[in-house]
């Protein structure tokens, strides 16, 4: 049962279009590459191994493009089993490579693939059935937020904003999503839900004239 580690030619590695991770960061991978190049590669990749002798990439695509930015011909890998979709998104969620967006989009599928609950996919990942509750919220965000939290402000706005705006009425979601890409902080975005159009009336305990309850508010 021990972990297999080998060197494989990267021609025979087949990239998983589904993996978790999306965004590669170009300045970020062409240091990861120049690291690579002077101290060698410190973590191998994960594979798994297809019946025609090939190998899908599990995790490690970031190390993967590295060495095809500098050009070596090979690459050291893990050869693991199991569910490819599973360890692709532990490795990543162990490694904070992921943002909201990616996460929740890699939750949702792994339980449209094998029916999970919220508290199974919670038992896999090893992390708390809240926490995967969640990161799957934020899909329920307008399509025009999305794309413009992934196109621009994935760096810029963080999740714990992102999981506010999306447990809010759906009829103010466009109102905060302007509020945090203005700068505002998770504090003062939560003292804005909480505001309502006009000060609420609050009855006070009831005053007896007589025969009468007379219920007094805060405007008399």
């Amino acid at each position: 049962d021990f972990p297999r580690l080998v060197e494989i030619d990267l021609t025979r590695i087949r990239r998983r279009p589904d993996q978790p991770r999306r965004h590669f960061d170009g300045g970020a991978l062409q240091e990861l590459a120049n690291s690579i190049q002077r101290h060698g590669l410190k973590q191998p990749i994960l594979v798994s191994q297809r019946e025609d002798g090939g190998y899908d990439l599990v995790a490690g695509e970031r190390r993967f493009r590295a060495h095809e930015l500098i050009g070596r011909p090979t690459i050291f890998a893990i050869i693991t089993e199991g569910d490819a979709d599973e360890i692709a998104l532990i490795e990543n969620l162990q490694r904070v490579d992921l943002d909201v967006l990616e996460q929740a989009r890699a939750f949702e599928r792994l339980i449209g693939r094998h029916g999970y609950s919220h508290r199974d996919l919670a038992a896999v990942l090893g992390c708390s059935q809240p926490a995967v509750t969640r990161a799957l919220s934020v899909l329920g965000l307008p399509a025009g937020i999305l794309e413009e939290y992934e196109e621009a402000y994935r760096d810029r706005i963080p999740k714990n904003m992102l999981f506010e705006i999306a447990s809010a009425p759906a009829e103010r979601q466009a109102e905060l999503w302007e509020q945090a890409k203005a700068g505002t902080t998770v504090k003062e975005l939560r003292q804005s839900k909480r505001q309502t159009d006009g000060p609420a009336r609050h009855p006070s305990a009831p005053v007896r004239r007589g025969d009468r309850v007379v219920v007094k508010t805060r405007d008399g």
